[in-house]
């Protein structure tokens, strides 16, 4: 599981001789987070899948930037060479301490715990506000060229291989209807009206903070796709994976009012920008690839139970979004 390579760092950067009990994190959906303990003591070891070192430099500064103003964000353990990331095998790499803390699903979460991520991405994005865009990259959309390859590549691998699962003949279903929206929807990011201001940390989820037993934020953690952008977009995002990963019923349209009510108590946003961060995060939703294609092309059994969601909320935004953008809003 850790390869002999892998070893030789984390025994010569951090002084980890022995590695006990090694075994594979769930989620890290697209890369690959291993557990395992040393001299008595429980580390993550986290691989990044972007590969480029200006971006990998940029995400360890963002992660010092927040935290240095008081942002409860779990840290990396530093190498002996100063470095907080490694390069390793083809992928970058972070260690860090293995955390003790609450991690919910979807259908557990509580008003409380939404109220408490809406105020904590407020924060995020106060913070982020005062960041110096020459200091980091801007934010990665969307590559309408790339799209359509993957679609070319799904389609000619439907043609030997057929969907044989509800999960498989979901996700060909999904990327059909992306195709045939995307082929009207020929905007750039640049089009939309919305300031690429603010350092984001893109994947502020659910899934990526720790809660303490009270149900508020405890820690935060995998700031993995840093970049400027628009905080409407990326508090669109988060808002919409977090309270709607289970369904949309009226419990979830009210756990979005309370995660945008308590964001808007730190941070207020117009009606305007929260409907144009609407509209660009549906567009870059249209034309995402990697859980279809991990799906169809890598028959991957694990991303399948994440189908579901993305189906439902791939109809919702093609079919509805102007009534949930209206039903969610709080002045």
């Amino acid at each position: 599981m850790i390869s002999p390579s892998l070893r030789t760092i984390l025994q010569q950067e951090f002084g980890l001789v022995q590695l006990l009990d090694e075994h594979v994190l769930d989620g890290g959906f697209r890369c690959l987070n291993i557990s395992f303990s040393s001299d008595g003591i429980r580390y993550f070891l986290k691989q990044y899948r972007e590969k480029r070192d200006e971006h990998m430099q940029q995400v360890k500064q963002a992660e010092q930037w927040f935290a240095l103003r008081g942002i409860p964000l779990v840290l990396p353990v530093t190498c002996r060479s100063g470095d907080r990331a490694f390069f390793c095998e083809g992928y970058w790499y972070s260690l860090y301490p293995f955390v003790q803390g609450v991690q919910l699903t979807a259908s557990d979460l509580t008003p409380h715990h939404v109220a408490s991520l809406g105020i904590m991405h407020a924060r995020l994005h106060t913070f982020g506000s005062q960041a110096s865009p020459s200091d980091y990259g801007p934010f990665t959309f969307w590559d309408r060229e790339a799209f359509f390859r993957d679609v070319k590549d799904i389609e000619h691998m439907v043609l030997t291989t057929p969907p044989r699962t509800d999960s498989e003949r979901q996700a060909l279903e999904n990327i059909r209807l992306q195709a045939r929206y995307l082929q009207n929807d020929t905007k750039r990011p640049e089009d939309f009206n919305l300031p690429f201001n603010h350092l984001l940390i893109d994947d502020f989820i659910y899934t990526n903070v720790f809660f303490d037993e009270e149900g508020s934020v405890k820690q935060v953690f995998d700031l993995e796709r840093t970049g400027f952008g628009p905080r409407a977009y990326d508090l669109v995002r988060s808002l919409f994976i977090t309270c709607f990963d289970d369904g949309w019923y009226e419990k979830n349209f009210e756990f979005a009012r309370t995660y945008l009510k308590a964001y808007q108590t730190v941070y207020p946003m117009s009606f305007e920008e929260f409907r144009e961060g609407v509209s660009l995060y549906t567009t870059h939703f249209m034309h995402m690839t990697w859980l279809e294609s991990a799906v169809l092309l890598g028959k991957s059994g694990r991303h399948q139970a994440l189908v579901g969601a993305a189906n439902a909320r791939l109809h919702h935004l093609l079919e509805k979004k102007e009534e949930i953008i209206e039903q969610l809003f709080v002045a």
